[in-house]
């Protein structure tokens, strides 16, 4: 067998053991990856969860598993409320563990972009202790880290100051 057969013989392989599944369009594996705050991420592998600690930088790397993505694309997820992207993709080639970057600007040559807690279910798959082909994972990023705090702006404070004053007078004038 001569080398160039041996090479095409490895890819197509290499293929098959990556992407089955992936376009199938089967769906049995769920990640979900929650960004809590700015140094605070939460991975949730088929409902388990593994927390990671960084500064709107992780890698999700959980002992045994290995993430694929075939096409080599990350995704991107909008930040709630304003106009950066949460990516996620390889740290890698296309085999590997998945690396998160937050509050980024758009990539060049990239369009769009998932809504926020929108699940991403063509793009990457799977390789799970013992197994040998990649099946596929549907990929949820919820970010929690920018959401609203609860503290109200101005145009919902200024009304309450002014009732609050207005029953003051009101109250002074009576009073006295």
């Amino acid at each position: 067998m001569n080398s160039r057969r041996i090479v095409y013989t490895a890819t197509l392989l290499a293929g098959a053991v990556f992407s089955v599944g992936v376009a199938q369009g089967q769906t049995a594996n769920t990640l979900v990856i929650t960004e809590n705050s700015s140094t605070s991420l939460t991975a949730t592998l088929n409902g388990v969860p593994y927390t990671f600690t960084g500064s709107d930088n992780w890698v999700i790397s959980i002992p045994g598993v290995i993430f694929t993505e075939p096409f080599g694309v990350p995704t991107l997820w909008h930040e709630p409320g304003e106009t950066t992207f949460n990516q996620v993709g390889l740290a890698g080639l296309s085999v590997g563990p998945l690396s998160v970057l937050s509050d980024i600007d758009r990539p060049p040559g990239s369009s769009g972009g998932l809504d926020n807690n929108t699940t991403q279910t063509t793009t990457f798959g799977v390789v799970l202790p013992g197994a040998v082909f990649s099946a596929p994972l549907a990929v949820t990023f919820n970010d929690l880290g920018d959401a609203p705090t609860g503290v109200p702006d101005a145009s919902a404070t200024l009304p309450l100051l002014s009732l609050a004053l207005a029953a003051l007078g009101f109250a002074k004038h009576r009073l006295f």
